[in-house]
């Protein structure tokens, strides 16, 4: 996304994590056991509790805040801060400082164009 926004600076490329959020149907695949623990147990009760995941609702306003907040940087990826799964947005770049590297970026966006042609 980074490589994209430095060739296209007309277009915005957000890229935003949703954070742990409840609520989806990620769990749906796992293990019976497993299932049980994260979608029914872990995640809607013990991970609110301890401040580890949010509801669908606030992933989703994550994704509003990706098109609509113009603080956001475009050609940037936000989540949560080092350590977290729920909260405030950063730039992950100053946590990751080879997200920022534009030799990286560049590289990837070479790579990725190779495999879909």
């Amino acid at each position: 996304m980074s490589a994209l926004a430095r060739k296209h600076p007309d277009v915005r490329f957000i890229s935003m994590s949703p954070g742990a959020t409840s609520g989806t149907q990620v769990m749906n695949d796992l293990p019976p056991l497993q299932k049980i623990m994260f979608k029914y147990i872990g995640f809607p009760i013990l991970m609110p509790l301890l401040g580890m995941s949010h509801k669908l609702e606030k992933g989703a306003k994550r994704y509003v805040k990706a098109i609509s907040d113009e603080s956001l940087v475009s050609g940037k990826f936000y989540a949560s801060s080092d350590n977290k799964l729920t909260g405030p947005v950063i730039d992950q770049g100053a946590i990751f400082p080879d997200m920022i590297n534009e030799s990286y970026q560049d590289n990837a966006y070479r790579a990725i164009q190779r495999v879909a042609s």
